[in-house]
């Protein structure tokens, strides 16, 4: 695997940063963003929620999410799509929950192994179990259900003694294979963890915090790469107040983490966030904006700090929600999201360009 590739500093560089930001802050015309559009699905369940997507191999994804009657009913199940290119396949039943809900499925295609599909079942969120399949033909079909390691920290006793894994955003992946999965409990207040897993990403996980004192209250964090060998992080969370989210940075690779603060960007809602660090270095940010949810929104950063709001309308209908985005960067260099559409009645996927975001002036980068 080879590492994010980051832009050598200099005046001029500088410059080219703060022109290229000024532009940003004017805003971004949506349709110079969006090379298309497209419902996963255009008729489903009644409610469908908490939709995940990977890249399995180039030109081809996978996108997953939990439907049925409504969120947390013993029919909530866990679906899959994939798309080869030529459009989403119809969607298969990967996991009923034998009589409990499905819950956040977060998918994953690792550097070297199968694909990766974690998600949680259970009453609720307070005590849900982690759970894990795999797929070696790109999402067409899976194992069988796999139970995450049990651990005897009492911190994971709420939830069986087991590890959750990836509560909703994808893992990070480490150039030594090594997966770093944000992850959070909601049993005593809401808190946030990490949980390394190697090997097989099934049977070895170490569990890593908790990153936060119960009165803080976040969870589901997002990464940012900030430093080429992947010591410099950032996680941004969803906080319990409804708030501004929070971030915090580890320079440790994520053994140890700073004081917490806001996000410095004004008026996102703390509903279901999700980040991504592109192979050029620039940082991305969707999440919900206004009233209810009302609106997907796109944010932009050079540094990891400062964030500017480039797509304020990326997506809305009406007053209805559009939240839970998953995001992320495919080898042709293009970003897809994946998102709960109007009220949690569909699955849509967006691709956008990346570089009409930044008027082209992206720092300059290598691959990964």
């Amino acid at each position: 695997m080879k590492l994010f590739s980051f832009p050598v500093v200099c005046v001029l560089c500088a410059m080219c940063l703060f022109m290229t930001m000024t532009e940003i802050a004017r805003g971004v015309d949506r349709d110079e963003v969006v090379v298309s559009e497209e419902f996963v699905v255009e008729v489903f369940r009644p409610f469908v929620h908490s939709a995940t997507i990977a890249e399995t191999r180039p030109g081809e994804l996978a996108a997953a999410w939990y439907g049925g009657s409504a969120e947390g009913d013993p029919d909530v199940s866990i679906y899959v799509s994939v798309n080869d290119g030529t459009g989403w396949s119809k969607p298969v039943q990967v996991d009923d929950g034998a009589g409990f809900a499905c819950w956040n499925p977060v998918l994953f295609q690792p550097s070297a192994g199968p694909l990766l599909l974690y998600y949680k079942i259970g009453y609720n969120w307070k005590n849900w179990k982690g759970y894990v399949r795999t797929s070696t033909d790109g999402g067409k079909t899976w194992s069988e259900r796999i139970r995450l390691p049990k651990t005897d920290d009492p911190y994971l006793s709420s939830y069986g003694g087991g590890f959750v894994g990836p509560i909703k955003n994808k893992p990070l992946e480490f150039p030594d294979g090594t997966l770093l999965c944000g992850s959070s409990t909601e049993d005593n207040g809401w808190r946030a963890h990490l949980e390394r897993a190697r090997g097989d990403y099934i049977t070895d996980f170490e569990l890593v915090g908790p990153i936060s004192p119960t009165e803080l209250g976040v969870i589901q964090p997002a990464f940012l790469v900030l430093s080429p060998d992947y010591m410099s992080l950032r996680i941004i969370c969803r906080h319990q107040s409804g708030g501004s989210p929070k971030t915090s940075r580890s320079d440790d690779g994520g053994e140890t983490w700073g004081p917490w603060e806001d996000l410095a960007l004004a008026g996102v809602s703390t509903a279901g966030l999700d980040a991504v660090t592109l192979k050029n270095g620039m940082h991305l940010l969707a999440y919900s904006r206004g009233f209810k949810r009302r609106f997907l929104a796109l944010a932009v950063s050079f540094d990891g700090e400062t964030w500017i709001e480039a797509v304020p309308e990326l997506d809305s209908r009406l007053f209805l929600k559009m939240d839970y985005p998953s995001i992320i960067e495919t080898s042709d260099g293009m970003v897809h999201l994946v998102y709960s559409w109007a009220g949690h009645s569909k699955i849509k996927h967006v691709v956008i360009d990346p570089g009409a975001l930044s008027g082209g002036n992206a720092p300059e980068g290598g691959d990964r």
